[in-house]
């Protein structure tokens, strides 16, 4: 009898879960198709010399005029990336004039112009097609799939082809291929119908049987091509990228000693990226150590240079106040990070962190204005 009873308690809840909407979490890792060739004799100068001259190039631009300008505004994404992580870069317009000329023997280019390595972007794509029919049930607690073939979460991803010649030598340094997508990051929450045959956001009313997450806005845009410009240079540094997902990762699962020390030696590293700054200052506001706290995130939003670094700041300030139950800064924080362009309303619904302010009809009333205004 205790058999059966127990028996009818799990078909009894295992019903009263499938009458229910079921949470999903969508979280890709485009770097699987990441495709990095550093040949030796790159190796070896980088060893020598960490932080080479560089100058960016783009071979094959857009031959329409109009998207020709807006891939310059990329490029010009890609070149101030790596100046603000400290490198040195000469003028592309010049290394062009002197191509133009006649003149290609590297040497001399590189006697010219002074620089050690030629960036050549050979492909910068965005908003490629990325089908993704698998997820993590957060109902269930389990992975899980799409039981129909139409339903799936397209993740837009965006692609960055990239080639570096060593100029003293004239050699090929290496090839690059990075691929991105937002669902990389912290992942993206659904909701999947009682009967698994509809998907909707969270706080959204219109089901469908599939969802997009794009790369269309030149915001997201500028971003990605930041994200990936930064990929590039963590092969160029010996993979401080790699620390930084495993101090996220760290992070994203409540190990806070852990990430707090891979913080630490990144920002000696690397000071001027913003990131480490907001994670380390999100540590501390959790272990309620407050004033170091925004000492950290000051210098975050320091050096925070776009309108969207500067929104994840001001969310990350949100959190600080939320943390700290004051919650009249939390929504002004809030607010401020939603006029910068933080997007991901699915993501701040469910922040944990925002405890303290969910409950205020404020909470929803805010989410609701600039969804609206996203729409329009």
């Amino acid at each position: 009898m205790k058999t059966y009873r127990n028996g009818m308690l799990l078909i009894l809840i295992a019903l009263t879960v499938s009458c229910f909407p079921m949470r999903g979490l969508i979280k890709t890792d485009s770097s699987a198709k990441n495709e990095i060739i550093i040949t030796k004799e790159l190796k070896k100068l980088l060893a020598e010399n960490p932080k080479p001259k560089l100058v960016v190039r783009v071979p094959n631009p857009p031959a329409n005029v109009t998207e020709a300008d807006k891939f310059n505004v990329y490029v010009n994404i890609v070149e101030k990336t790596f100046i603000q992580r400290g490198f040195t870069l000469r003028d592309r317009a010049l290394l062009e004039n002197i191509l133009k000329a006649g003149t290609s023997d590297y040497r001399t280019i590189g006697e010219k112009i002074d620089t050690d390595i030629i960036i050549d972007i050979l492909s910068l794509k965005f908003d490629l097609p990325n089908k993704v029919t698998t997820f993590f049930n957060k109902t269930r607690n389990k992975q899980d799939k799409f039981l129909a073939e139409n339903m799936y979460v397209d993740c837009r991803t965006a692609q960055l082809e990239c080639r570096l010649t060593i100029v003293q030598k004239g050699q090929l340094g290496g090839m690059f291929t990075f691929f991105l997508s937002p669902c990389d990051f912290s992942g993206i929450e659904f909701i999947l119908s009682p009967n698994k045959d509809s998907l909707f956001w969270p706080g959204g009313q219109q089901s469908a049987k599939s969802l997009l997450v794009p790369i269309d806005t030149d915001e997201e845009r500028s971003v990605v091509t930041k994200a990936m410009t930064n990929l590039l240079i963590d092969q160029l540094l010996g993979g401080i990228e790699k620390d930084f997902a495993r101090a996220r990762d760290l992070y994203i699962s409540k190990q806070y000693p852990q990430a707090f020390e891979i913080l630490s030696e990144l920002i000696k590293k690397d000071p001027n990226n913003f990131r480490y700054y907001v994670f380390t200052g999100a540590i501390l506001a959790k272990q309620r150590e407050f004033e170091k706290a925004a000492f950290e995130l000051d210098k975050a939003l320091m050096n925070a240079t776009t309108p969207l670094e500067k929104a994840a700041v001001y969310y990350a300030y949100a959190i600080y106040h939320a943390l700290k139950n004051e919650k009249e800064m939390a929504f002004s924080y809030l607010k401020k990070s939603f006029e910068g362009g933080m997007t991901n309303f699915q993501y701040v619904r469910t922040d944990e962190d925002l405890s303290s302010i969910k409950n205020s009809p404020e909470f929803e009333r805010l989410l609701r204005e600039y969804e609206k205004k996203l729409k329009n």
